[in-house]
Parts: C-alpha cells; sequence; structure tokens
C-alpha cells in the first residue's frame, strides 16, 4: 500500500509537471508566433519600402552579381527584373566609368560618411547615358558581404529645373514688361517727333534749293545784283538759319534713341534667348550692363545704380543665358529690397552698387544693395528653394535658390551672402573663369529675381 502512494504521488507530480510544459510550450509558440506575425508585418513592409521608394535599389554580391532590384532600377534603366537579375553590376555603367574594382578601397572612398554619395553616370538598356546620383554601402548578413546602390537619375530632376528656370527667367522679363514699355516708348517718342522735324526741314530745304535755281536761271550764269538780298528773305520765309542750327540736333538726338531702342532690345534677346547645350565666352562687365538696361524703370525710381567694373577682367566660359539669369535675379532682388525699406521710408533713396574683380581663377561679381536687410536667423535658408522674407503675393522663394544651384550645381562657383537688419545686403558671385572638372550640359537650370 504505501507502495502505491509512492507511485501515486509520483504520477500526480509527472502530471503536474507536463501540464506546465504544455502550458509553457503554449505560451512560447503563441509568442512565438506573434514574433513571427511581427517579423513578417515589418518584412512586409519593408518590401513594400523596397518596392515603391522612387530612387532605385541594386544590390549585389562580392562578385559583381545583382541579386535585387526594386521597380524604380527597372524604370531608371529600362530592363526588367529577370534580365538584370545574375547579370554583372557594371552592365548599368558606361563604359568610361567603369575604372573601379569592388575592393576596399574603393568602398571606404565612396562610402565613407564624408561622402555618401557622388555623381557618375548611368547608361540604360538603349544605349542612352544620364547623369544620376549614386550611393553605395557595403554590408553583411549570415558571414556573407554584400553591396547596396542607391540610384537617382538626376537627368530627370535636371530636364524640370530647366524647364523652371525657362519659365521663372521668361516671368522675370514679364515682371519688367511694364517698365521696358516705357523705356522703348520714350525713344521713339522723340525719334518720331525729330522725323517729323526734319520732314519739315527737308521741306524748307528743298523751298530754299528751288528759288535760288530759279533765280539763277532767270538771271543766266549770273545773280542778279539783288540776289543777296534776295536770298537773305528767302532763308527769313523758310526759317532756314533755325533749321540749319537744328537738324544736326535732330539727328542726333534721333541715333541716341535708336541706340536706345537697340540696346534695350539686345538686352530682352539675351535674356530672353532659351541659351545654348554648349558653354561660350560672356563679358560679365556686359552682361552687367545689360541687366541694369532691362531693369531700368524698375530701379530709376528707387535710387540710383553705380558700377564698378574691373575692365581687364576677361570673359569666363559658361552657360551664358543662365548667368544672365543669376545677375537679373540679384538685380530685381536689391530693387525689392529697396523699395521695402522706401515704403517704411520714402525720402530715403536706395543705391545699388555692382563690382567685378578678378581672384586667381575665379571671376568675381558683388551687387550691394541699401535695402532693408536680411534677419540673422534667414540667412542660413535664404538660398533654400520657396524660402521667402516678403510677404504672401509678393515672392516666390525661387530666385535666389535659381541662383544659387545654376552658380553652384552648374558652374562649380559659390555665392555668398553678408547682411544685417536694417543695413542691406551684399550677394558675392563666383565664377570659374575656365570650367572645373564636369559641368552638366544643359540650356539653363532653376529666374524669378524675387527670394
Amino acid at each position: 500500500m504505501p507502495e502505491v502512494n509512492v507511485y501515486q504521488r509520483m504520477f500526480e507530480r509527472e502530471r503536474e509537471a507536463r501540464k506546465q510544459a504544455e502550458e509553457l510550450l503554449e505560451t512560447m509558440s503563441l509568442e512565438l508566433y506573434d514574433a513571427y506575425s511581427q517579423l513578417k508585418k515589418s518584412s512586409d513592409e519593408v518590401f513594400a519600402i523596397f518596392r515603391s521608394v522612387t530612387d532605385g535599389i541594386v544590390t549585389f554580391n562580392q562578385t559583381g552579381t545583382i541579386e535585387s532590384l526594386n521597380p524604380a532600377i527597372e524604370r531608371i534603366f529600362g530592363y526588367s527584373e529577370n534580365v538584370l537579375k545574375g547579370q554583372d553590376i557594371r552592365v548599368l555603367l558606361p563604359q568610361n566609368k567603369l575604372d573601379f574594382e569592388l575592393d576596399d578601397e574603393f568602398w571606404v572612398d565612396r562610402c565613407s560618411e564624408a561622402q555618401p554619395k557622388f555623381a557618375t553616370q548611368g547608361i540604360n538598356a538603349h544605349g542612352q547615358i544620364f547623369d544620376m546620383e549614386l550611393s553605395a554601402s557595403k554590408s553583411s548578413q549570415a558571414g556573407k558581404d554584400f553591396y547596396v546602390w542607391v540610384i537617382r537619375n538626376t537627368s530627370q530632376i535636371r530636364n524640370v529645373e530647366r524647364k523652371m528656370a525657362v519659365s521663372q527667367r521668361l516671368e522675370a522679363i514679364g515682371q519688367l514688361a511694364a517698365g521696358l514699355s516705357h523705356e522703348i516708348n520714350t525713344p521713339i517718342q522723340y525719334v518720331h517727333e525729330n522725323v517729323k522735324f526734319l520732314r519739315d526741314a527737308f521741306k524748307a530745304t528743298e523751298e530754299v534749293l528751288v528759288r535760288v535755281e530759279r533765280e539763277f536761271s532767270s538771271a543766266g550764269s549770273y545773280p542778279t545784283p539783288g540776289f543777296e538780298e534776295s536770298f537773305r528773305q528767302i532763308c527769313s520765309e523758310t526759317q532756314w538759319d533755325f533749321f540749319r542750327k537744328e537738324i544736326p540736333i535732330a539727328l542726333y538726338e534721333t541715333l541716341y534713341g535708336s541706340k536706345r531702342v537697340t540696346s534695350i532690345v539686345q538686352a530682352i534677346r539675351d535674356f530672353a534667348h532659351p541659351g545654348a547645350s554648349e558653354m561660350s565666352s560672356l563679358d560679365l562687365n556686359k552682361a552687367i550692363t545689360s541687366a541694369v538696361t532691362l531693369a531700368a524703370n524698375h530701379w530709376r525710381t528707387l535710387g540710383e545704380i553705380v558700377t564698378d567694373l574691373d575692365r581687364s577682367l576677361p570673359n569666363i566660359t559658361c552657360h551664358v543665358s543662365e548667368i544672365n539669369q543669376v545677375i537679373l535675379n540679384l538685380l530685381i532682388n536689391a530693387c525689392d529690397a529697396i523699395a521695402e525699406a522706401r515704403a517704411a521710408n520714402p525720402d530715403r533713396l536706395g543705391k545699388i552698387v555692382f563690382r567685378t574683380w578678378q581672384e586667381g581663377n575665379m571671376a568675381k561679381l558683388s551687387i550691394t544693395d541699401s535695402g532693408v536687410g536680411i534677419k540673422r536667423e534667414n540667412l542660413e535658408r535664404i538660398f533654400t528653394l520657396f524660402f521667402t522674407t516678403k510677404a504672401v503675393g509678393k515672392g516666390t522663394g525661387q530666385g535666389l535658390a535659381i541662383a544659387h544651384s545654376i552658380v553652384v550645381e552648374r558652374h562649380n562657383g559659390n555665392i555668398d551672402v553678408v547682411s544685417q537688419l536694417g543695413e542691406g545686403a551684399t550677394f558675392i558671385v563666383s565664377l570659374p573663369i575656365q570650367p572645373l572638372g564636369d559641368v552638366p550640359p544643359g540650356d539653363v537650370v532653376p529666374s524669378g529675381g524675387s527670394e
């Protein structure tokens, strides 16, 4: 009987232990299922992000064989996923970009924190080469190294920027249209009046000549004794002495007026022209003069413009229409700043100063205005797209951003601003006299003329 009790107690303990084990197993199974569900959910989310991002993502192993890619890679390069998988990663790069090995030296250089992404070129399935931005990283999983490329097609972005730039430049000229019509109308008016005057002068001259001819024809080869007195009377009746003095002045004014109109039209052509894809020579001083002419009616009522231009400054090689756009943007921005200052103090006349000079292989341009200035907290954002310090409806926040893009990204130059609130502002543009490195081709980039 005692032995039966012993076995019964052992059986009870075993059954209790089994029950606890089963409960523990069920709990762990539920936790494991929850963990798996969460993991699958996270995996699905990561995969969905991988598939939906607009930037291309491609992974490949140490031998350069492509292992996975997202749909953006298919759109950017024109290959299907089935075609690219198993291909060498170099199929995505032009021949002149294949000068690298998949070794640590390359990836340490390209994947460092100091340079996480770099500009290069890709080639699509149709053999078309395009600009792209590449961010590369190296990772490992289960002891296996692999590489990740994140690719953005910058050619498409630049195309959008170029269209925006053309629109902005034409918009800037559109803002000046009323002033331009006045600038053209004034010289045209006095050209018109002087031509009318010259028409009357010609009639008077013709009458004098006809009467003199008649006098000579009636007297033979020699004038009659009273011809001198008769001639004075003819000149008096036709106001010939007056016309003789005024004709040279009228001719000078007519030539000046036509030259003025020609310079305005030429300035419009320079700034409105879409530009060429190739760089060409630009006289920076002449570009400033053209901008001043184009915006004359915009600044004339605000104050004066002073130019301190280095006549020995060599021409720069650049996208001409784009640099013209930068100058016009900065000039209109300076005019707007002065107009804002004069709104608070109407008796205060404004002043804009243009300067050019050379420092080494860089051409320098500065424009200083006596406007309202810029708050210190806004200086760091002044070149940010769509940021503006102006009232709603007064500024689009594109002019300075476009100028920065043209100078820095398109020409490897630099643009800085120095300002204090209430003390005006100075923008300093540095441009290489000859191109530095690879400059993207194209006609224009992101002119508005307002911050």
